[in-house]
């Protein structure tokens, strides 16, 4: 039986998460971490952590010089034609990157698969400028609502195409931090920092009725 890993390296996963799909899910997850962002808005360099093949990209609002792809395994960035956009194959718990070396930096589906999620976060944080901004999708799970909508798209979807079983293996061994945990280490890394948190579908309910929620940080100037 194939290690968990494999499951984000072969096409299976890009074939049935919600993340990886244009459907109405995916455009709402990709679009939560985008909240309070507008078109006005210019990063110059951005780096997002555990970014895959670049799926976020489309959904991105604001303008920018370059967009650092990065990812703890690599992946094909695919053909964007756009020489703003690079891939660096990272570890978030140990980025190579200088201090404040960025103005964004955005995760998408990434703390609940870490070994160390504070320690991901302060890297996440050194790396950012001061006033620079950290976008941050954090999924209520385990909760009722998530695991009904993961459940109702991507294994269903997985079903269907004889992926369940792998689908559901490497989730039970990748989604290896829970909501309530992760949520207090957040609030520990970004404590001097100011913190908007949006949740999404509900602005209240906590993990009972919510999917998931964004975490918008602009950094301050305390390290």
């Amino acid at each position: 039986m194939s290690d968990s890993s494999d499951w984000y390296t072969s096409d299976g996963y890009d074939k049935v998460a919600i993340s990886a799909q244009g459907g109405l899910a995916g455009r709402i997850f990709h679009s939560q971490i985008e909240r309070g962002i507008s078109s006005n808005d210019h990063y110059s360099k951005v780096l997002e952590i555990g970014a895959l093949s670049g799926q976020h990209l489309p959904y991105v609002r604001h303008t920018f010089d370059t967009w650092t792809l990065s990812d703890i395994i690599d992946h094909p960035t695919g053909e964007f034609d756009d020489s703003r956009i690079v891939f660096e194959r990272q570890d978030a718990h140990a980025l190579s990157f200088n201090d404040h070396s960025f103005d964004r930096v955005a995760a998408m589906c990434v703390a609940h698969h870490l070994d160390q999620p504070m320690l991901a976060l302060t890297e996440m944080r050194r790396v950012c400028r001061p006033g620079g901004i950290l976008t941050i999708f954090l999924p209520v799970e385990p909760g009722w609502s998530y695991n009904l909508a993961i459940h109702l798209t991507s294994i269903r979807r997985a079903r269907r195409l004889g992926l369940e079983e792998e689908a559901l293996r490497s989730r039970a061994l990748q989604h290896r931090n829970h909501f309530d945990s992760l949520r207090w280490q957040f609030n520990e890394v970004f404590k001097r920092d100011q913190v908007r948190t949006f949740s999404w579908p509900l602005p209240f309910g906590g993990k009972y009725l919510n999917m998931f929620t964004s975490w918008h940080v602009v950094r301050s100037e305390q390290d």
